[in-house]
């Protein structure tokens, strides 16, 4: 008789997960590229003769507003068209934990572009080397989906990327080595609705 309940009971868990899993998603993805990296995302920008020369003056306009805030350091990327941010982790989360801190919120609604549309955003979270690589993983996964969401929540596409200890910018056996690692890269991509009003302005 037991058994008569039991197998029910645990099919019916076992349909019940994959529904429970999809309704965590925070996110808003665009579709992903076949390679993981930011690469991948960033070679979805197709641009014509037509149209960069507008995109890259609205993302010139982007990068411009990005600097003023001094949230971070401010790079361009492919020709000026696509602006990253690059921010320490510490701004973003406190030690150890993935959710965004209530100071890291205040961080990144400045980031919010003015026109949630204009751009879509990939946010790659790197750590430095303190730790297994299947825990730097993890917690790089959830900070890039912690602070993704709160895009995602402003209405824009978003991905994240947690990219773990794998791309290091300097030498992990210093203190300031492991603290430049420990970084959140956030990208603006000009989104396909910028694309065709530059397409239209021409």
């Amino acid at each position: 008789m037991r058994r008569l309940f039991f197998y029910p009971v645990l099919t019916l868990l076992l349909c019940l997960l994959p529904m429970t899993a999809q309704g965590q998603k925070t996110n808003v993805p665009f579709a992903a590229p076949p390679a993981s990296a930011i690469n991948g995302y960033i070679a979805q920008l197709t641009l014509t003769p037509k149209t960069k020369p507008a995109v890259r003056a609205r993302m010139q306009q982007e990068i411009e507003r990005l600097t003023s805030l001094c949230a971070g350091e401010v790079v361009a990327v492919r020709d000026s068209v696509i602006a990253c941010v690059i921010v320490p982790s510490a701004r973003l989360f406190a030690g150890g934990d993935t959710a965004v801190s209530d100071a890291g919120k205040i961080l990144l609604k400045k980031l919010l572009p003015p026109v949630a549309t204009d751009c879509r955003i990939v946010v790659a979270v790197h750590t430095d080397d303190t730790g297994s690589s299947d825990y730097l993983q993890q917690l790089s996964d959830r900070r890039a989906e912690s602070a993704a969401a709160f895009f995602a929540a402003a209405g824009m596409e978003v991905a994240a990327l947690g990219r773990g200890a794998g791309e290091p910018l300097a030498r992990n056996d210093t203190y300031r080595g492991r603290e430049t690692n420990r970084r959140t890269e956030i990208y603006f991509i000009p989104s396909d609705a910028l694309v065709r009003h530059a397409a239209r302005r021409r």
